[in-house]
């Protein structure tokens, strides 16, 4: 699971030493609330992101902006995102460590903004550890630093790992995660007919409530054809991958997914993601505004209390 859109990578400046202030009840996390995440804007976007973010019923987003802006640009964005009731989860963009000087800048700059969730750890730490080369290797020393940090400061670390990824490998890192995360993307069509969706999903979202031990599940699923992640990874990301065909999943199967994770205990759900898409493009425009029928649905369920875990 990777992610290509809305920024790239920033450097920050060594700060000052500064002095973490605890939230606010007003600024808690959230960690109650159901969150319905959005992974990344569709491309060519030509609507302010936090207004349709709330239109299309998201409360969360990745923020990668955090990469090619100063600080005074993020107060910025984190004040429109409170005023349209998005929450901010700043993503460091690095495969093995979140930047020691990033998260001091981040929390000096967010951490008593009411729409600062907190930060994301560097993408799929279980499932990378035994395949990266050692200066791509997620660190678990750097983890346990930012976990401390971002802890103090009354947010979230989101760490969210392959459903591919090892138990063993998982664990590594689950000490330094407020939050887990798990991807599981199972929809697909084959020669004969669909492949089975809401069954490993229902699956995945239980391993991760599991491992979790009591700490909060965010589920990352499907928000996309199989195609379209080949179209865009060939000719956007000039990756040479295997073919991949598949229809985009229908709102109903959507709807399907997320209320399998729903059912079986996660905390939100995350869509993984939109960057595959043109916003100007009719049909993916069509595709896209189907979410905002699930996401309704997904946070009128949780508002219900229909969403305990059987």
């Amino acid at each position: 699971m990777r992610r290509h859109t809305w920024l790239g990578v920033v450097m920050v400046c060594c700060l000052a030493p500064f002095v973490l202030e605890a939230p606010t009840s007003s600024q808690s996390p959230g960690r109650h609330e159901f969150v319905v995440g959005c992974w990344s804007a569709p491309r060519h976007l030509d609507l302010p992101y936090f207004a349709w973010l709330k239109d299309h019923g998201f409360t969360h987003t990745l923020y990668w902006r955090s990469q090619q802006t100063a600080p005074e640009q993020w107060a910025a964005d984190l004040q429109e995102a409170e005023k349209q009731g998005v929450k901010l989860v700043f993503d460091s963009w690095q495969p093995a460590a979140a930047p020691s000087e990033w998260v001091r800048a981040v929390l000096q700059t967010a951490s008593r903004s009411p729409a600062f969730a907190g930060i994301y750890a560097p993408d799929e730490p279980g499932y990378r550890f035994p395949l990266e080369r050692p200066e791509r290797k997620p660190s678990e020393s750097s983890f346990a630093e930012t976990f401390k940090s971002v802890n103090a400061s009354g947010r979230d670390v989101f760490c969210c790992d392959a459903v591919t990824a090892s138990e063993e490998n998982i664990r590594r890192f689950l000490p330094f995660c407020s939050v887990l995360g798990m991807d599981v993307y199972p929809f697909r069509t084959e020669e004969g007919g669909r492949v089975a969706w809401t069954e490993p999903v229902g699956k995945a979202t239980r391993t991760a409530r599991r491992l979790a031990e009591g700490k909060p599940v965010w589920m990352v699923l499907q928000g996309h054809g199989r195609a379209d992640w080949y179209a865009y990874a060939t000719e956007y990301l000039k990756l040479d991958i295997p073919a991949e065909t598949g229809e985009r999943p229908s709102q109903a199967i959507l709807l399907d997914m997320a209320l399998a994770a729903q059912k079986a205990g996660t905390n939100g759900v995350w869509w993984w993601s939109f960057e595959l898409y043109d916003w100007r493009n009719p049909e993916h425009r069509a595709f896209i505004e189907s979410f905002k029928t699930v996401n309704r649905a997904l946070r009128s369920r949780a508002r219900s209390g229909a969403c305990a875990a059987p």
